[in-house]
């Protein structure tokens, strides 16, 4: 993977995520944990949400972001 790349776009975007993911999933954000339901073919949140309930979604969220930050442990110390 080109270092530009990798310690410019993506571990920095994937960063992100995984903070928003792991704090707004704790705090209960509205558009993380409770999406409309229109919008189950586009966002994942929203599909989980349709099939499972708004907990369930919580964790789903939560759990996201904890992979998203493995991912960024991983491209920082073994790629």
């Amino acid at each position: 993977m080109d270092p530009y790349l990798k310690y410019w776009v993506v571990v920095p975007l994937t960063s992100l995520w995984a903070f928003l993911s792991i704090y707004g999933g704790k705090k209960g954000w509205k558009w993380l944990v409770d999406p409309p339901e229109y919008l189950a073919f586009v966002y994942s949140q929203a599909f989980v949400k349709m099939l499972f309930g708004t907990d369930v979604t919580r964790r789903y969220t939560i759990v996201t972001g904890w992979i998203c930050l493995a991912i960024v442990v991983w491209l920082l110390f073994f790629v």
